[in-house]
């Protein structure tokens, strides 16, 4: 009798499931908000009538962190044309669709991208781009104000490159980009017109990232952009000294 309740328990978690659909994100161009979506979806629709639905404007321009929250979720489903559908199940997107939708035939047949046996490097590979452009855009729009807040963000940001997906370029890059910067902010934040040890030490911390990032690969263009921002840095440290 076990592994018949067994069957019988699974089978009601796949009914379940299908009855309760799923949520779909449609991607489209900003300015496209009163398209026909239902008719554009219907072969999908037909398929999971209980599907829920989350339409997502994409921006020409990132000029504000909506619209940078909106690309990376972009990123993170794959998107590459607009307008799409992207396909989703409990492990995240694992395929777009252009819009309109033709047939049933077409999503089910999209449907068997959920098997592929690339699917979780891909998906972990999309989610750390899109968590990297957050974490830009993010310094960009609404930068730390307090030193502690440059630490909690340097945290995450060393967090996110611990991941699998990770390359020792995106290494360089978010260490060049977002991780010396914050460090740089917070030496200038702790500064207050004279140098103590703890702005010493904040601006060796920045030093150390900067030329960590330089030699991960010193050949390539983010080793050689560290290199120069730290003769850039050494130079103007002579300078001030001269005025000490």
């Amino acid at each position: 009798m076990r592994p018949l309740l067994l069957f019988l328990l699974a089978l009601a978690a796949i009914t379940t499931q299908q009855s309760e659909g799923r949520e779909y994100c449609v991607y489209f161009a900003q300015g496209a908000e009163q398209t026909d979506w239902a008719a554009q979806l219907a072969p999908l629709r037909q398929i999971d009538p209980q599907a829920t639905w989350k339409f997502v404007p994409l921006s020409d321009r990132i000029d504000h962190l909506d619209a940078a929250r909106r690309a990376a979720m972009a990123l993170r489903d794959g998107v590459t044309r607009l307008p799409c559908v992207a396909l989703a199940d409990d492990h995240g997107s694992y395929t777009s669709l252009p819009l309109p939708l033709v047939s049933t035939a077409q999503v089910t047949e999209a449907q068997l991208q959920a098997t592929n046996p690339d699917r979780e490097t891909a998906t972990a590979r999309r989610e750390f781009e899109a968590k990297s452009f957050i974490l830009l855009a993010t310094q960009h729009f609404t930068p730390p104000t307090t030193p502690e807040q440059c630490l909690l963000e340097v945290a995450r940001t060393r967090k996110l490159l611990e991941s699998e997906a990770a390359t020792e370029e995106d290494a360089q890059i978010l260490t060049l980009r977002v991780i010396y910067p914050l460090l740089m902010r917070r030496y200038a934040l702790l500064y207050t017109g004279a140098h103590t040890p703890e702005t010493e030490a904040a601006l060796l911390d920045a030093i150390t990232a900067l030329e960590h990032a330089r030699d991960l690969n010193p050949t390539s263009t983010p080793g050689r952009q560290a290199y120069d921002e730290r003769e850039r840095l050494r130079a103007a440290r002579l300078q001030s000294r001269q005025y000490d």
